[in-house]
């Protein structure tokens, strides 16, 4: 007679770590550990990229009894016609006794490794197979309703773990086939430049700049691939769990519309990812255009900052303030003609980002003078926050799309590198300048971040 009792949080213990490790292959082997666990089993075996078009992951837990599970087992499987039919069916396979003589074939799967019952079943992502999770007891055992059950519902889950790591491996792939087609290539010296000393000292310097271009590409991509993947996982496990618990159970129309409201907020997300994108290849397009007006700086900034200051009043775990002043002007009590929603977005763009990385209980300041020493009088805007300590040489890559420091992506701050690069382009599109310095302090995990704008003044 089994005793399984599920525990109420399992689901949201999987969820948990899929949002919080950011490593596919620690955050598989997680859920392995949690699916283990809870169903009592000897292993737990998850299969991920079962697609035989691309490269396969797995990772599995297994009882403190058992032996390590051979690494030839997960292609062995994968080859079975049993784990194949399993695969196109889309089910779930219940054994209750693998000595049974019409099991032999399956049993035979697992040679060298003693299991008496399995629970498998596949994960499905967009109506496809994306993965296996596999449960095995020693002895016998009469898997009962509520495991299957379960199991079906969190592989809902666990099917968004597959597809991350899938998603990896295949982009992985691509580049590492990607890059040796370069590099053959780039070892290849043209015969007509066999017998040239000048010609092939030429080659073997563009050869060698090629290379170092080639290597920050990679870079580059590794950097999207990690930023995108560790700002989607979040929503979509948020949205997949949100719309299994919505599928299976009843909820009071107060509880229903907290769902809603969660859904709605993941989504948002998302959204916001893809506006982020989608601006970057506008301004980028050269399509933005610039309507110039007349309006008061002052006023403009004011505004900002009390929505800002609402905005951070709110956040007890951040508990910023903000700081602005103006410096004596010359006429015009600080009416300048410029694009007012471009500096409006520019300046919002600024305040969220300085927010983000400073440390908690800090002020940002805002400043804002004139300049008269150039022919042409300038606007200088100056932001700046303290922040953990950023090394001078980084902050040249601050304006590369897609960069981030690596204690920003080892903290989960949101964000995927593009807001500098946009507020850059609308800098110059008004025909303006932005610099970032910083500078120490006594602390020397801090230091004292400062983004300078300026814009020409035009006459009015």
């Amino acid at each position: 007679m089994s005793d399984f009792k599920a525990s109420p949080d399992l689901e949201q213990r999987i969820i948990q770590a899929i949002q919080s490790i950011p490593d596919e292959m620690m955050m598989l082997s997680d859920v392995a550990s949690i699916l283990g666990q809870e169903f009592k089993t000897d292993i737990c075996l998850i299969i991920a990229g079962v697609n035989h078009q691309h490269p396969f992951e797995s990772a599995y837990w297994t009882g403190n009894h058992l032996q390590e599970l051979p690494q030839e087992i997960v292609p062995q499987l994968l080859s079975q016609p049993w784990i194949k039919a399993l695969l196109q069916d889309l089910a779930i396979l219940v054994i209750a006794d693998l000595s049974q003589p019409s099991y032999d074939s399956i049993a035979k799967s697992f040679s060298g490794f003693s299991l008496g019952s399995l629970l498998v079943i596949t994960t499905q992502f967009h109506g496809q197979a994306n993965g296996i999770i596999l449960l095995g007891k020693q002895q016998s055992y009469q898997w009962n309703t509520d495991e299957k059950t379960l199991l079906e519902t969190v592989s809902n889950v666990v099917a968004i773990a597959c597809y991350l790591m899938s998603l990896k491996l295949s982009v992985a792939e691509e580049l590492t086939a990607h890059d040796a087609s370069i590099h053959s290539s780039l070892n290849q010296l043209p015969k007509v430049l066999e017998n040239n000393p000048i010609l092939k000292l030429w080659w073997g310097a563009t050869r060698k700049q090629l290379d170092q271009q080639l290597d920050w590409n990679k870079q580059l991509i590794s950097n999207i691939i990690t930023i995108m993947s560790d700002q989607t996982r979040n929503p979509l496990a948020s949205i997949k769990m949100g719309l299994t618990m919505l599928r299976k159970k009843q909820f009071s129309p107060e509880v229903l519309e907290q769902r809603l409201d969660i859904l709605e907020q993941e989504w948002q997300k998302l959204n916001e990812i893809n506006e982020k994108i989608l601006q970057l290849k506008l301004v980028k397009s050269e399509q933005l255009t610039v309507y110039p007006t007349e309006f008061n700086l002052e006023r403009l900034i004011e505004e900002l900052s009390g929505n800002f200051q609402q905005q951070w009043q709110q956040n007890k775990r951040q508990s910023l303030s903000l700081e602005y002043s103006f410096d004596p002007c010359n006429g015009n009590a600080w009416k300048v003609y410029l694009d007012e929603n471009h500096l409006k977005n520019i300046l919002t763009e600024l305040l969220n980002n300085a927010s983000k990385f400073a440390i908690p209980n800090s002020t940002i300041c805002l400043n804002v003078s004139q300049d008269n020493s150039l022919e042409t009088p300038q606007i200088v805007i100056t932001l700046t926050n303290l922040s953990r300590f950023v090394s001078s040489r980084n902050l040249r890559d601050f304006f590369e799309p897609f960069y981030r420091e690596q204690w920003v992506i080892d903290t989960a701050i949101p964000g995927i590198g593009l807001g500098l690069t946009i507020i850059k382009e609308l800098v110059e599109l008004l025909n303006g300048t932005i610099e970032i310095s910083n500078q120490s302090t006594d602390n020397s995990e801090h230091c004292i971040v400062t983004v300078k704008l300026t814009f020409p003044l035009s006459s009015l």
